[in-house]
């Protein structure tokens, strides 16, 4: 970790400026590192190239995420670049707060949707509860946040 963090912030420093992001992205990359130490392969590449693909990828991800829930929420827009990183990290903050005023079902659906990444498919699994009941709890929830949430607050 010490060895490597530098080299990594430094990795994420020349896609965003936003070290809220950075922070919350080096905790996510590390961690990653260390539960799948064992997966990584010296005849794929070398050990840096193996991090630095974790990390990028974990910045994009991040990326595709928040424009995924943008765009449920209406809002307009193309991929994040590094002008508006900072301005998807006040979307989701904004989003965070607006998330504890909906149903716990309903914000918990759209938790493990938008920032866990999981299919509705692999919720309704988890959760033990049908399908379309999800749909439903997400479906609700981000009329709710439609309303919570002025379009105007992400200016594109």
């Amino acid at each position: 970790y010490e060895l490597n963090i530098k080299r990594v912030q430094g990795l994420l420093r020349k896609h965003t400026r936003d070290d809220m992001l950075i922070e919350e992205l080096l905790q996510e990359i590390f961690v990653t590192i260390w539960n799948k130490a064992g997966s990584y392969r010296k005849e794929r590449g070398n050990s840096d190239q193996w991090m630095f693909t974790i990390a990028r990828n974990k910045l994009f991800d991040r990326w595709r995420k928040m424009e995924r829930l943008k765009e449920s929420l209406g809002f307009e827009g193309d991929t994040a670049s590094q002008e508006d990183v900072s301005e998807t990290t006040v979307l989701a903050i904004t989003v965070a707060k607006a998330l504890t005023k909906l149903p716990q079902d309903q914000a918990r659906v759209m938790q493990l949707v938008y920032f866990q990444g999981m299919t509705l498919e692999s919720v309704a699994e988890h959760d033990k509860s049908p399908l379309g009941t999800i749909k439903w709890r997400l479906h609700a929830g981000l009329k709710s946040l439609k309303k919570w949430i002025p379009t105007d607050e992400v200016k594109r």
